[in-house]
């Protein structure tokens, strides 16, 4: 479409970008292209016993595979920014881009690992901070953590969810909410018994 908006990849926010292109992949049918290589399908192998009629099916299909790598790699490498244009240019196929790529930018040191955890430990909902914009927070912090192979305590014993996420914002959220109603009730409780006090001459 002359309108489709184009990201190009600019070396940032990798997980960002690589979300859109597998959606923009799924939707051209083309997603099959970046998850398994050309070679590893069973039409791209010849066995004991194969007829010609069916080497000619397999060609056939192995001819069409090869047509939608190209068009899949045509588009990746079109979503990619001149300066990391480098990474993929000695790539054959969609699958060898599309593996150099994460290659470099999901890598994650050990150093970055720990940082990743400290992140998720630290997160807490601020006073007066949004439950949703948390929430949002919540979920990039574990995308990282996932992409880079990181796991918190509550993996070590149960799966970590995003009901787990939500629901320790959400207990925190019910907790703020509680306190709030509290310090109101105490406040109304204080400013009824002045207003009496007052009325029997007790305070000024």
């Amino acid at each position: 479409m002359a309108d489709e908006k184009y990201w190009l990849f600019d070396g940032t926010n990798f997980g960002n970008w690589k979300y859109r292109i597998e959606v923009l992949m799924e939707d051209k049918g083309l997603l099959d292209c970046l998850e398994k290589a050309i070679e590893d399908e069973d039409y791209a192998k010849e066995v004991p016993g194969d007829t010609a009629v069916v080497l000619a099916e397999k060609k056939k299909k192995l001819d069409l595979r090869i047509s939608r790598d190209r068009k899949c790699k045509n588009i990746l490498v079109n979503r990619i920014g001149e300066d990391q244009l480098d990474y993929v240019k000695d790539t054959r196929t969609a699958k060898e881009a599309w593996d150099a790529l994460k290659n470099v930018f999901e890598r994650v040191g050990i150093a970055g690992k720990l940082l990743l955890k400290k992140q998720f430990q630290e997160l807490k909902l601020k006073e007066g901070g949004d439950v949703k914009a948390n929430l949002l927070q919540f979920e990039k912090v574990l995308r990282d953590m996932r992409a880079a192979g990181v796991k918190t305590d509550e993996e070590d014993t149960d799966q970590l969810t995003m009901d787990y996420v939500k629901k320790r914002l959400m207990d925190e959220s019910a907790k703020r909410a509680n306190h709030d109603v509290s310090q109101s009730r105490i406040r109304e409780s204080a400013f009824t018994g002045n207003k009496e006090m007052r009325q029997r001459g007790l305070i000024g």
